[in-house]
């Protein structure tokens, strides 16, 4: 059977190397915005570069068509439309109407263009037509009375649905469609023609050269409105900007920081000034502008704003004409005409314009003038001030026209730190969302990176999905980011010297802990609750809790309590089909470690989860690989725990917290062992955990809203765990492992299908607790925030209370089952007769005998291990021995119902 290919009719286009990804991004109008993405880092491409259009970005179809699978429904392919090949494409809006027919309109232009593939665009109301043509006629972009659109280059297309028919190797008919329907523009009702400037306007050459010189000079005007037609910012503002100053002269009632429609008016009319209305001239020097945008690819609206800036346009650059050649007796001609003031005025200009020799026939002129007085040395002194002033004024041209678009900064080494502040305000004006961040008390920028590791389990080792990670500015990223927005120079003899980054500068912005740039307290790729009962799910940095989401586009509501009730037994048999818990109390243990890791973020602390069974193969490791699959959408990395040094412990934990993962797992911990760390009993507890940062002499302040989790078989907790870690206990019921199975085949796979459903569900109970019954439980743990945000929704839910496995982990603690074997020791030793700490001191001494023999011996081996679990016991000392003794009958005083009696 022959396989049909994804692209259908456009099967073609899949050899064209004019690929990207597409977000797809609903908009309150019931619209639906296209946003083109960078392949490589799954984000939009920065101002100042081309966009969609530049090929650095296109890749072919097969890439783009993982990229979007592996991002989600939200994503889709683009072909980007471009010179280099015959397409167009005719875009019709609106084309379903009401009873489910297509328009008249839509019918008539399929018809009218017979060998285009005709296809349903992602709104499912419109149609896209698909053709080749050879000899593509001149056209408008649009028809804006008719909801009609015609692009043949510089337009990239998401892909759409149910397409039919098959690409003809031209399709004729198109000029036809373009004569009635998009008839290119011809000037009529602007001011100006479309291409070159108007006839009054004289300025510098429309080349690279001249550009530069151009916009050195619009950077340097100062006036906001007299000239330019009404405009209420500087061009220098506008060029850059700059939000303050924007936010003032264009407010928005959008609730942006400013009016960006209104700002690029106001841009565009400054340019059609400098540019003598060439739109074209116009719109190539714009690019380098941070006021570019996507919107400035719709070409329907830049040609509409640049026409509307020429036609306002009262006045453009009239520079003087170029000078002519000068020779000696046009300069004495001139001043042969002025008297003696008027001479001394005008003389150095023309000396500046001549020869060397005709230059020392002019001073000698000048000199005898009686008028003038003054002699041949003075004069030349004279001019040799003028040429130097040239000189300056030329270098500073130069390097005026270096520095277009940049702060000129001249150093001060005894004023960096003012100098750090000015240069992070211009790099925040300008940067994207994520770019310049504050995270663990240094500098760092959110990237879109692929790990090392694929997301499916047991699947061929490729490419990995793109996540965020935050990473630290080292001096050479930073120092590329202060390029980017400043120049620094010193006073030379000739004018400014343009200097490399100073280091002083760079030290203040790297050591310094930057209280201007935005606070990010983690990352995040699934919606989550906040406290007020609110749905964090929008993308980008949300400031108020400085939290950071990226593909978090899932959908999500509060529950009502019986959606709640609803919600729990779906995650019962979805989150946990396939494992068997030692009671029902360990499986909703398990959901409140899920809800743990899906609100951890906006939690000061919270339990950590012990996955822990007593045989191996019990399902513990994919049990922590299901929750991180649920957290991130992808597979779990594994982390090793330093069972031997505190030091490198903390060491390691806070280079994992500084990458603010979703979830750390020490998988595997060696059997039988008692579970210890100080480290992570802090992490756990404490909203921050400072020390200090590997080969960096720095310390960091690194946020712990992490979900920390362990596994292993026979495992206890310490003392300071047995409060910290929220225990789940696995306990097969089949005799054999290979005898387990999941019901389907790939678990990972099968997690990552029902992900969306399963964190709708976790966010609707958490958000429906908080909207509708908080504060009526109460907190059993030392977590308040945990109890609230995670325990409660769960009770609220119909779930059991998992605060009791907190008490069943203090029962099943080392020090308890050491204090218990104590006690059933002595119980052995002395049966009912009283004892003092002399006599167990005598009864640990080999030579003791008993009467019972080997039952005793075995019970004084037990007895003796008990007591060296006390490190700080000494068996040859009574008094030692009985501090053990008070303790133990402390903690467990009874045994099968046997007092002891200690006396």
């Amino acid at each position: 059977m022959q396989t049909l290919h994804p692209l259908g009719g456009l099967a073609e286009l899949a050899l064209i190397p004019q690929w990207i990804p597409v977000r797809l991004v609903p908009l309150p109008n019931g619209k639906t915005d296209k946003l083109p993405l960078n392949y490589r880092t799954g984000k939009v491409p920065p101002k100042g570069s081309d966009g969609a259009h530049d090929p650095a970005i296109w890749t072919d179809y097969a890439t783009v068509g993982a990229t979007a699978a592996m991002l989600g429904p939200q994503f889709t392919e683009g072909f980007v439309l471009a010179d280099s090949d015959p397409y167009f494409v005719v875009d019709i809006d609106d084309a379903l109407q009401a009873d489910g027919t297509w328009s008249p309109l839509a019918l008539e232009l399929c018809a009218a263009l017979p060998g285009c593939v005709v296809e349903v665009s992602q709104s499912g109301t419109g149609l896209h037509l698909w053709g080749r043509s050879q000899s593509m006629p001149k056209h408008a972009a649009k028809n804006t009375a008719l909801h009609i659109e015609c692009y043949s280059r510089r337009r990239f297309i998401a892909i759409g649905t149910q397409q039919t028919g098959t690409l003809a190797p031209d399709c004729p008919a198109i000029a036809d469609v373009v004569a009635r329907y998009f008839p290119p523009r011809d000037g009529s009702g602007l001011a100006v023609p479309d291409e070159g400037p108007r006839a009054d306007w004289r300025g510098p050459p429309d080349t690279p050269e001249g550009n530069a010189e151009l916009l050195r000079r619009a950077m340097q005007s100062r006036s906001a409105a007299s000239v330019f037609g009404g405009g209420k910012a500087t061009f220098a503002e506008l060029w850059r900007a700059d939000a303050d100053a924007l936010a003032r002269a264009y407010p928005s009632s959008a609730g942006d920081v400013f009016d960006r429609s209104s700002a690029d008016a106001a841009l565009f009319q400054h340019l059609a000034y400098w540019a003598g209305c060439d739109s074209g001239r116009a719109w190539r020097i714009a690019q380098g502008s941070a006021l570019k945008r996507d919107k400035w690819d719709r070409e329907d609206y830049i040609e509409r704003t640049l026409a509307r800036a020429a036609s306002l346009q009262r006045d453009v650059l009239q520079d003087k004409p170029p000078s002519e050649a000068l020779t000696y007796d046009a300069a004495e001609a001139q001043l042969r005409m002025l008297d003696g003031p008027a001479i001394e005025a005008q003389w150095v200009a023309l000396a500046l314009r001549l020869n060397p020799a005709d230059v020392v026939k002019l001073i000698e002129w000048v000199s005898h003038r009686t008028l003038i007085g003054v002699g041949v040395r003075a004069l030349n002194a004279t001019l040799k001030e003028a040429r130097s002033t040239q000189r300056r004024e030329a270098w500073q041209s130069k390097f005026d026209a270096e520095t277009i678009g940049l702060l000129q900064i001249e150093h001060r080494p005894d004023a960096a730190t003012v100098q750090a502040n000015e240069v992070e305000r211009a790099i925040l004006r300008t940067a994207q969302p994520g770019e310049y961040v504050a995270f663990g008390g240094a500098l760092c920028h959110v990237t879109v990176k692929p790990l090392p590791y694929t997301h499916m389990v047991d699947s061929p080792v490729g490419e990995a999905p793109a996540v965020p990670q935050i990473e630290a500015l080292n001096e050479a990223m930073l120092t590329q980011r202060v390029e980017g927005v400043a120049k620094f120079f010193k006073r030379g003899r000739n004018g400014p010297e343009p200097l490399a980054v100073p280091p002083k500068v760079l030290q203040q912005l790297l050591t310094t802990r930057r209280a201007t740039a935005p606070q990010v307290t983690g990352l995040l790729t699934h919606p989550l609750a906040l406290p007020n009962g609110d749905i964090l799910a929008g993308e980008g940095l949300h400031a108020p809790t400085g939290l950071y989401l990226y593909g978090a586009a899932i959908t999500c509501r509060p529950y009502a309590q019986t959606e709640a009730v609803e919600a729990l037994a779906r995650l019962r048999a979805s989150f946990l089909e396939g494992f068997e818990f030692a009671t029902p109390l360990d499986a909703d243990a398990a959901i409140a470690a899920l809800l743990t890791g899906v609100q951890r973020k906006v939690l000061d602390s919270a339990p950590g989860v012990a996955i822990l069974a007593s045989v191996q193969s019990s399902g513990k490791t994919t049990l922590a690989r299901r929750l991180h699959v649920m957290l991130t959408g992808r597979d779990m990395p594994v982390s090793s725990f330093s069972m031997g040094s505190e030091e490198e412990a903390r060491k390691a934990l806070l280079a994992m917290l500084l990458r603010s993962p979703a979830m750390v797992t020490f998988d595997n911990v060696p059997d039988g062992v008692t579970f210890k760390s100080g480290a992570i009993a802090a992490a756990l507890t404490a909203p921050v955990f400072t020390g200090r940062v590997l080969g960096v002499s720095r310390e960091a302040d690194a946020p712990t809203n992490v979900l920390f989790a362990l596994t292993g078989n026979n495992l206890s907790l310490g003392n300071d765990e047995v409060t910290r870690w929220l225990a789940v206990k696995l306990s097969p019921r089949a005799a054999r492992p290979q005898e387990r199975q999941f019901l389907h085949a790939d678990v990972m796979a099968h997690a990552l299908a029902i992900r969306p459903q399963v964190l709708a569900d976790v966010v609707g109970i958490v958000a429906g607790y908080l909207r509708h019954a908080a504060g009526r439980g109460t907190s059993a743990s030392r977590f308040p925030a945990w109890d609230r945000c995670a325990r409660q929704p769960l009770i609220w839910a119909g779930a059991l209370d998992v605060a009791a496995v907190f008490r069943a982990n203090e029962t099943d603690s080392e020090p308890v089952r050491a204090h218990r074997t104590l006690l059933f020791s002595l119980s052995a030793i002395f049966t009912d007769r009283w004892f003092t700490a002399a006599d167990v001191r005598d009864a640990l001494a080999p030579a003791m005998p008993f009467p019972d023999g080997g039952q005793s011996a075995q019970a004084r081996k037990s007895l003796r291990e008990a007591l060296e679990s006390h490190r700080s016991v000494k068996m040859d000392s009574a008094r030692s021995i009985a501090q053990v003794l008070q303790g133990a009958t402390g903690r467990v005083a009874d045994v099968e119902g046997r007092g002891l009696r200690i006396a």
